[in-house]
């Protein structure tokens, strides 16, 4: 990128870069735990949380590159949750390799997850304030004996429950590629993007995230056909 952009606009570019992460990051509670060249080691409390985050990060760089058509940002991220060792101002271990290999994985604007992250996604019922859609892949990784089985999410819904009763749910929706969840938030009266929308709803969690998910269901079992 340097190269082809030069020095001045490559910087404005990171920086921008990693304000718009930075950013994300302080509003879902997250940790930076290093930055290398322009990338993030990010730590959470909770895989959720670190869902969460994700999303909304790919989210602000759709938005982004909706003003920057000419030299767009596509980040990759990949998630894994386990314990890490640290030493100093560093973390290593298996979890921190794992959480490296998985993210290099990633293509531009995909979200990648190991299978450890997503066992604990479903034990968790995905939550009531999230519903993802994974397709699964095995891969081969750099340093790790045995094949692993990681997910690219294809779409997400991040719901939130209105703080006053007779509040509106709010509800953030993503995808990866041929998903168009603005057409799903306009059919609530929201809106956005193909790749980004959001709407807010009067009625309960529950519900909400009933309807809302088998919309995304209805328009994924459409991409297949």
């Amino acid at each position: 990128m340097t190269e082809r952009l030069g020095d001045a606009a490559s910087l404005r570019i990171v920086s921008e870069h990693n304000a718009i992460v930075c950013q994300q990051l302080r509003d879902h509670g997250g940790h930076e735990l290093e930055l290398q060249d322009d990338g993030f080691m990010l730590a959470f409390p909770s895989s959720q949380d670190a869902l969460r985050c994700a999303v909304a990060i790919q989210g602000a760089f759709g938005d982004y590159n909706q003003g920057h058509a000419d030299q767009p940002v596509h980040v990759r991220i990949g998630l894994h949750c386990g314990e890490a060792i640290a030493d100093a101002e560093k973390f290593f271990g298996l979890t921190v390799i794992l959480a490296a290999r998985i993210a290099a994985q990633a293509r531009g604007g995909e979200i990648v997850v190991s299978q450890v992250v997503r066992d604990a996604w479903q034990a968790e019922h995905d939550g009531d304030g999230a519903r993802t859609f994974v397709e699964p892949r095995d891969v081969e990784l750099k340093g790790i004996s045995e094949p692993q089985r990681i997910g690219s999410v294809v779409a997400a819904a991040l719901f939130s429950e209105p703080e006053e009763e007779g509040h509106k749910v709010k509800v953030s929706l993503r995808s990866k590629r041929d998903v168009n969840v603005a057409a799903i938030a306009a059919t609530f009266g929201g809106g956005g993007h193909e790749r980004a929308a959001g709407l807010r709803a009067p009625g309960s969690l529950p519900d909400i995230k009933a309807q809302v998910t088998a919309a995304l269901i209805n328009a994924l079992d459409a991409k297949e056909r």
